[in-house]
């Protein structure tokens, strides 16, 4: 392979292969910039950072681009000391000095430059340049990033109006009227549900619990893709459990796997009795694979353990069922999931130790007959448990 390069580049790639192939590590490299408006110079400090006691310095050939009045050029350098500078020349006003132009390097790269050039680098450069001047506008608030922020929800690209949403810790209830108007209009009719979704969790921190009920409502009666209706449901747990558990059932009837998981967490926390038939039908019916499977046994588990102990006792055969019908990943961790409803029952054994004794010392012989029973019931259930999986025997 390496013969191969070279007859085609003509050059020796000795030190190519060794330090991207057989080599093992990456640079890390930091730029800063010191800019002389006398003389309309530039010049742009280069440091490698990695561990050079485990990694070597490497050589890396890098096209700087440069942004002036006369539009923009590419001068290219080759870092190779711990150490360097590069200074070149610009005119009239330095637009943007972006190390790597084409944003293709691999390794870790920091530039420590103006923010003006970062908000020039928003409007004129390629995809990830244009990421990284979203991540340090928003650290940043002036007019200037506020504009780039805007601009960029509705950027082509979708990824990058995911970036440009607020960041809650930072911005907090401090969005203009058109921003908060243009999130809006994302979680509402963005072509892309990533988008929408991503919109729809930034604007629930923002509203009211009301509104944000009624926004999560309209979006999971009307929106088209069952992530975002997933989302908004688990949303709406978190600001309405009374209101999603209401939803969650009504949406038992779609019958599908991205549904079904958010809504076996609803029921986890807020289900009751009559919850139960979701779960069996579910996990009997072999629709649900892998760590889909495993996250509704769990979400079933922890229901079971809110109820009572007749239900409890009833779920014996659904543990049963998933043992020897159980997927893979139901398999992986089903020991774990029995020691888990042990532990919660040997708590409510513990609890009702308690109460015998205070029962028997108040002499109120009947009630501790009852408590007794039921302690011996848990007992029985944790011993029928275990059977289901036994603890492996120590060497």
């Amino acid at each position: 392979l390496r013969m191969a390069f070279e007859e085609v580049s003509g050059e020796d790639l000795n030190w190519f292969f060794d330090q991207w192939f057989l080599g093992k590590g990456h640079p890390i490299v930091h730029t800063y910039q010191v800019i002389n408006p006398e003389n309309n110079t530039v010049t742009i400090n280069v440091k490698q950072k990695q561990n050079t006691d485990e990694f070597p310095l490497y050589k890396i050939p890098v096209n700087i681009g440069i942004w002036d009045a006369n539009g923009k050029r590419i001068e290219k350098i080759i870092v190779e000391n711990l150490e360097q500078n590069f200074t070149f020349s610009y005119v009239g006003e330095l637009k943007n000095i972006l190390f790597d132009e084409q944003q293709m390097l691999l390794g870790k790269y920091f530039e420590d430059k103006p923010l003006s050039q970062y908000i020039h680098q928003y409007y004129n450069s390629s995809y990830k340049a244009r990421a990284s001047a979203i991540t340090t506008a928003k650290r940043t608030k002036n007019s200037e990033t506020e504009k780039l922020l805007f601009d960029a929800l509705k950027d082509p690209f979708w990824n990058i109006r995911i970036l440009a949403l607020p960041s809650i810790e930072n911005i907090k209830n401090d969005l203009g009227i058109e921003t908060l108007a243009r999130i809006r209009e994302l979680a509402k009719s963005d072509p892309k549900s990533q988008v929408r979704a991503a919109a729809l969790k930034t604007l629930c921190a923002f509203e009211d619990s009301v509104e944000a009920t009624e926004l999560l409502k309209a979006t999971i009666s009307t929106d088209q893709s069952y992530t975002v209706i997933s989302l908004a449901l688990t949303l709406l747990t978190e600001i309405n459990p009374e209101e999603a558990l209401i939803v969650a059932r009504k949406l038992m009837k779609d019958e599908n796997t991205i549904i079904n998981i958010s809504i076996a967490g609803v029921l986890q926390e807020l289900g009751t009795e009559e919850d139960i038939l979701f779960f069996n039908k579910n996990l009997k019916n072999n629709s649900l694979k892998g760590y889909d499977e495993l996250n509704v046994f769990v979400a079933y588990v922890v229901l079971i353990l809110r109820m009572e102990i007749d239900l409890q006792e009833k779920s014996l055969e659904f543990y049963s069922f998933l043992n020897e019908k159980g997927g893979a990943a139901v398999q992986l961790y089903f020991g774990q999931i029995i020691e888990y409803s042990n532990s919660i029952y040997l708590a409510k054994i513990e609890e009702l130790d308690a109460e015998i004794a205070e029962l028997e010392e108040a002499k109120s012989f009947g009630t501790v007959f009852e408590k007794k029973k039921l302690k011996q019931r848990y007992e029985d259930l944790i011993a029928n448990l275990t059977l289901l999986s036994p603890p492996i025997p120590l060497d």
